[in-house]
């Protein structure tokens, strides 16, 4: 005869904490599929419908708000040497003005953000041309309206991350130089904003748009962004992005693709 070891379980309350154990539990598993639905929808208010009372969609959802990021956290990188008629970039920090400048360029900026917000704080930003106080001004307002502006030049030197986004954050030029270069682009080209998922775009639409010309294509990060993977499954990540690739292909007389793929790795694609 051999004895079992006694197995002592976690309490009820203590097992509720956990975030994918016990999907047997009616109750878990119908909050789970509820929350998963609304998150994949990314319907009008959303994440306000989400429930939060369970410990792990809170602290996802506050990872998941909203915010608009003013300066830029990747490094610029090299630009390619050839003629482009149409930039797409979105909305964070100033690479469409920094693209504009720098890029052998005459032509059509079109700003993209899957959040209508953010368009809008853009296109102010923009035709505001705003200063750097005026932007914290600006910053304090959308607080007061539940939602955040994010300064890359903030983040604090004592991690190693925020040495390494400052320092990515000096490729673009300082701030007065951005500045007068996003003057520059709102005076000598026609600049426009697209309410876009570049996920799940308006595949008709965007190759209107593309179609025949010279595109110089910035998707940064955000096949591999936090958010885009919380809505959307890997291999739909990927069928998107080689979607991308394969209309760009087709469409355009030429273009160049810059960002990261849905691994997070930095990438440049052209067929120029």
């Amino acid at each position: 005869y051999q004895k079992l070891p006694t197995i002592t379980n976690f309490p009820v309350e203590e097992r509720r904490h956990k975030a994918w154990a016990y999907g047997h539990m009616d109750e878990r598993r119908e909050m789970q599929n509820k929350n998963w639905e609304l998150i994949n929808s990314k319907k009008m208010g959303w994440r306000e419908e989400t429930d939060k009372s369970d410990p792990y969609f809170n602290i996802l959802l506050n990872r998941m708000n909203e915010k608009f990021y003013a300066e830029n956290t990747e490094s610029l990188g090299r630009l390619p040497e050839n003629k482009f008629d149409l930039i797409f970039t979105p909305t964070a920090g100033y690479s469409g003005e920094v693209f504009a400048e720098k890029l052998d360029f005459d032509g059509d900026v079109i700003f993209y953000d899957y959040c209508s917000e953010n368009l809008e704080i853009k296109q102010n930003i923009v035709n505001m041309n705003m200063s750097m106080e005026e932007m914290f001004d600006y910053k304090n307002i959308l607080k007061s309206s539940g939602f955040d502006m994010e300064f890359s030049h903030n983040i604090s030197n004592i991690y190693l991350q925020g040495k390494i986004i400052k320092e990515r954050l000096k490729t673009f030029g300082t701030f007065e130089e951005l500045r007068l270069l996003q003057e520059k682009m709102n005076d000598d080209y026609n600049v426009d904003y697209w309410l876009m998922d570049i996920i799940k775009p308006d595949y008709e639409k965007l190759i209107e748009r593309i179609k025949n010309k010279k595109v110089f294509f910035d998707i940064s990060n955000i096949y591999g962004y936090h958010v885009s993977h919380a809505c959307y499954t890997l291999d739909e990540l990927i069928d998107s992005f080689n979607k991308l690739i394969d209309t760009l292909e087709t469409h355009t007389e030429y273009y160049y693709l810059k960002g990261s793929n849905p691994l997070k790795k930095g990438v440049k694609i052209t067929n120029g």
